[in-house]
């Protein structure tokens, strides 16, 4: 028999800020109109929030990694690189943990270091157009949501424009969306002159000029700037020796949102053995709401963009708002974070699929 949770007494975002407090009531996985609870949450003096979406990490660890994400007020992580596929393919029917959705094996050009990684699948080599198409068809079978490719630099040490035109030709014609990852302002050209739906980072070794911005805001093309993942690159003492500078990234960002180019919040969360603490995925997407808030960002915008923005985009129109049919992916905040952004790490409780999760992190 299904069961009515309600969550009374509580101010709700809708985007734009806080409603005035009411009641949110969940049944069968889903945000309902109406009905009699047979299980009530006083939630007065609180806020609840969707579900928020990681725009960018990757599953490295399982189901450890959708756990951390949970415990955050993570309800939805986007892959951006997994295999094998076995592990995607069991953790997207997870249950009880944030929902995931993955571009299992991203492509890379042939100098790529992502190639030179130990395991990286030969598969996700690509050097010539005819590859990259074969490459698309291989990640329809294996029902990738979207693609990855990595531009990491402009040709000649980058992947050449030819193949990045076949391969987002070949993804376009599936209906798969083509999120490129550049963190130069020449791999940002690449990917823009490729068509690319979606970018990930923003550029360290410069600010991205005034013509790639206009191209974005006219053609629709996001951003994920992952300004975490910016910051301890840029830290790296190779990265400054190149004259690279998170100053640039956090400067690309303001110039990003004042051209009205969609942000996504997204982090590039992952857990090897040589990554620091700051980037476990759930933790980390709290430190990149306060550097987008550096960066021009308000805490209403910062909110969207974490979760209807990001729905939206993505296609993912069954969350990201609290709304009546609606997946009941939910956050509770103790405090006012459409104020303080910093409140989101203050976290009562957290539902997923309408389950409330037994325990969740606070800090």
């Amino acid at each position: 028999m299904s069961q009515t949770t309600a969550i009374n007494n509580v101010r709700v975002f809708n985007g734009v800020g806080l409603t005035d407090a009411l009641t949110v009531l969940i049944r069968d996985g889903q945000i309902v109109e109406s009905g009699t609870p047979e299980t009530v949450f006083d939630a007065r003096d609180r806020t609840l929030l969707p579900g928020l979406i990681d725009a960018h990490f990757h599953l490295l660890r399982g189901r450890a990694d959708l756990d951390d994400l949970s415990r955050w007020g993570v309800t939805t992580g986007l892959d951006m690189a997994a295999w094998p596929l076995e592990t995607v393919t069991a953790m997207r029917t997870a249950v009880g943990v944030a929902d995931l959705r993955s571009a299992t094996i991203p492509a890379v050009g042939v100098g790529s270091r992502a190639a030179c990684l130990p395991g990286f699948p030969a598969e996700g080599i690509i050097s010539t157009p005819a590859e990259g198409r074969a490459f698309i068809q291989r990640r329809v079978a294996d029902s990738a949501d979207y693609i990855k490719v990595l531009i990491e630099d402009a040709p000649p040490s980058g992947m050449d424009q030819k193949t990045l035109d076949a391969i987002v030709g070949a993804a376009h014609d599936h209906d798969k969306q083509v999120v490129a990852h550049s963190v130069t302002v020449g791999a940002f050209h690449v990917a823009l002159d490729a068509g690319v739906d979606i970018i990930t980072h923003a550029p360290l070794d410069a600010v991205l000029d005034d013509e790639s911005l206009a191209v974005m805001a006219a053609t629709s093309v996001a951003c994920i700037p992952t300004l975490t993942m910016m910051q301890h690159m840029a830290q790296e003492t190779a990265r400054r020796a190149a004259g690279w500078d998170y100053q640039n990234a956090r400067d690309t960002v303001t110039a990003l949102h004042n051209a009205g180019v969609a942000i996504l919040v997204g982090t590039d969360a992952h857990v090897t053995p040589s990554a620091p603490a700051a980037l476990r995925p759930g933790q980390s997407i709290h430190h990149e709401f306060e550097l987008l808030g550096e960066a021009g960002l308000t805490p209403v915008e910062v909110l969207e963009s974490a979760t209807i923005l990001t729905a939206e985009v993505f296609g993912l129109t069954d969350r990201g708002a609290i709304e009546s049919g609606k997946r009941a992916d939910l956050l509770l905040i103790n405090g006012d974070p459409t104020h303080d952004i910093t409140d989101t790490r203050n976290i009562a409780a957290v539902w997923i699929a309408g389950q409330r999760l037994p325990h969740v992190q606070a800090c």
